[in-house]
Formats: structure tokens, C-alpha cells, sequence
């Protein structure tokens, strides 16, 4: 019973089959770069923010300077999920067949594949929106695993990030969310020259800034205009359940509450946007990219997202499906974005 899958049959399952939601990582990192190299690589203008000076007509002009240019290289991290897949596990019925069993043991064996391709997927894409999850919250991402222990860090100022304290806190007696906002939209246009357009808050945070009295008076005020809208019903949809939730558009800043889960190794949920995690962000200043770096595996040799294929071990019997990636989000703005912890 043959049970080989060539590399692009394997591809081509894989993208058939329905996803994780990765919000974080499609709302403010949606481009794909693949590269061909260990190594990513990213040209960054310097801000100019001169304006012309006065002069005589009847003198020369004044030189300025050209604008300063910096490439910036970053090493994606690599992940590797690999799975045996065993002749007897094709034999047992497998969940939601009839009784006794009803499919043919090949038609197992293909929905087994399917399921671990479809597996490997989540779990890769749910390490990439870790990691979006990382670079907006504090500039950088950490990547620690067998054999690994790196820091990648884009440079992002000091200042943008931020741990309230004591009376500071959101929640407590004078402390009013939507100036707290307002400065750190204020700081990251000081950093960046950006305006802040997103605000992503975690089920804790969202809980206070819904507490607000002045918070409740706008989202509440349905004809306050077009600049401060009741949200009504909004969410971001996919895979199996709704994971971000529109809360409200107020003096044309969206706040949106995450509340996507995954487990980790020892079996505990765990939030991907810390509880009381307040993050802000210019998605286009920002320019957050999804980069790839090269797959080291003889049989790619390409850029190229994932990597999958098969292969047989004799004795004992049984094939072992391995998907390879090595991706990094790669924000090339990183002052576009603050985050900070408010309680």
C-alpha cells in the first residue's frame, strides 16, 4: 500500500485546509517577504524633518545634506514541528467514523496526513502571532528552544514602553484612560511622525476603559458624529471562533479587545495580548512586514513560507511528516508603535 506524498501534494493539502486566526499578525504585519538567505534584510530612511531656509535671491543656495540611510539585518528564528505517523493509527476508526468503521484504511491514512499538515500549520502560525505579539509589546522578539537562545531587537526607543504604577494606574481615583491614550499617541508622533490609528487592548484593560465615565458618555452618544461611533457589533472572524472585538472608534482612533488563547506546553491557556496590555500603533508608519528566511533543507532550496514533507523509517515501520519555517515579523518603523501595562 503505497502511502508517499510528493513535497507539492503536500503543499497543496496544506493550503486547502482552514487556519488559525492570526489578528495580530495579519492586521499589522500583512506583508509576506521570502528571502533566499539566513539573514532578512531592510533598508531604512532617516526622518527629515528640515524645512527651507530664507535666502537672498541674488546668493548662492544653501546645500543641504542627503538624507541618511541605514540597512538594518535580522536573522528569523526556526521552528521545526515534526510528527510520526504509525500503520495502526490508520487501522483504529477515527472520530466521527461509523461504528465499526466505515472508511477504507488509505482514506484514513489520507485524512491522517491532512490533519497532521493542518496541525503543524496552527501551531506555526500561532508561533508567528506570538512573536507579532512580542515585537509590538516590547521592540523585540525572544526565541528560546533547543539549541536556540537569540534576541532580536529592531531598535525601538526605550520610551515606548511602559509599566503604570500605583495612583497611575487605570482604575484608580482621577486616572482617565483617554488621556493616557492621548500621550502616548502624542509620544509615539514625537518618535515617529506617526499618528496612532489602533488601539489593541487586553480583556482587563478593556474592562477599565469601558468603566470610564468618560469612556461609557461617548460610545453611548450614538449621534456624537462620525469621529466617536457606538460599535455595534464588530469582530474579527476566522477558524473556529471570533478573536477581536470592535469596541469603538472615538476622534478617529479604533480600539479593538483581543482575546485569543493558545496552550502551552504544559497544557495552560494562555492570553496572546497580556490581560491588562495596552497597545498602540500606526499600521501604516509602522509598515509591519512578514518575513521568511531561508529554508535550510536540500530539497527547498527556494524562498519560500513552509517547508513540508515526508519521509519512511524502516524499522519499525511508519513515515514522519516534518514542517519547517523560519519566520520573523519585522516591523521597519518600530517607533510607530508604544505598549504599556496599565494595572
Amino acid at each position: 500500500m503505497p502511502t508517499y506524498y510528493t513535497t507539492a501534494q503536500v503543499v497543496a493539502a496544506a493550503e486547502a485546509l482552514d487556519r488559525f486566526n492570526p489578528w495580530i499578525r495579519d492586521t499589522f504585519f500583512p506583508s509576506v517577504v521570502t528571502f533566499e538567505t539566513e539573514e532578512v534584510l531592510f533598508d531604512k530612511l532617516g526622518r527629515r524633518k528640515k524645512i527651507a531656509p530664507f535666502v537672498s535671491p541674488n546668493i548662492p543656495g544653501k546645500e543641504r545634506e542627503q538624507r541618511s540611510r541605514s540597512v538594518r539585518a535580522y536573522k528569523p528564528p526556526y521552528v521545526k514541528p515534526k510528527s510520526g505517523l504509525n500503520p495502526s493509527d490508520a487501522i483504529a476508526r477515527r472520530a466521527g467514523e461509523g461504528y465499526g468503521g466505515t472508511m477504507a484504511v488509505m482514506d484514513r491514512y489520507d485524512q491522517m496526513v491532512l490533519q497532521t499538515l493542518a496541525d503543524h500549520e496552527n501551531e506555526i502560525t500561532g508561533r508567528e502571532e506570538l512573536m507579532c505579539v512580542d515585537a509590538l509589546k516590547t521592540g523585540q522578539v525572544v526565541a528560546v528552544g533547543d539549541g536556540i537562545n537569540d534576541t532580536i531587537s529592531y531598535g525601538r526607543d526605550a520610551e515606548l514602553t511602559d509599566a503604570l504604577t500605583s495612583t497611575a494606574r487605570w482604575g484608580e481615583s482621577g486616572v482617565k484612560p483617554l488621556a493616557s491614550i492621548r500621550t502616548w499617541g502624542r509620544l509615539i508622533a514625537a518618535k515617529s511622525g506617526a499618528v496612532a490609528r489602533k488601539v489593541v487592548l487586553g480583556y482587563g484593560a478593556a474592562e477599565l476603559f469601558l468603566a470610564d465615565s468618560d469612556v461609557r458618555e461617548i460610545l453611548d452618544n450614538r449621534r456624537s458624529g462620525e469621529a466617536n461611533q457606538m460599535a455595534m457589533a464588530g469582530s474579527a472572524t476566522g477558524g473556529v471562533e471570533d478573536v477581536a472585538r470592535l469596541i469603538g472608534q472615538i476622534d478617529g482612533v479604533e480600539y479593538w479587545e483581543y482575546l485569543q488563547t493558545y496552550e502551552t506546553d504544559a497544557g495552560v491557556s494562555t492570553h496572546y495580548w497580556p490581560e491588562h496590555g495596552v497597545g498602540l500603533v500606526s499600521p501604516s508608519v509602522m509598515n509591519g512586514h512578514m518575513t521568511y528566511g531561508a529554508i535550510l533543507d536540500i530539497k527547498s532550496l527556494r524562498a519560500e513560507q513552509r517547508f513540508a514533507k515526508q519521509y519512511e523509517e524502516d524499522d519499525p515501520s511508519r513515515e514522519v511528516i516534518l514542517t519547517q519555517s523560519a519566520p520573523l515579523p519585522v516591523p521597519v518603523e518600530p517607533n510607530a508603535s508604544f505598549f504599556a501595562t496599565v494595572r
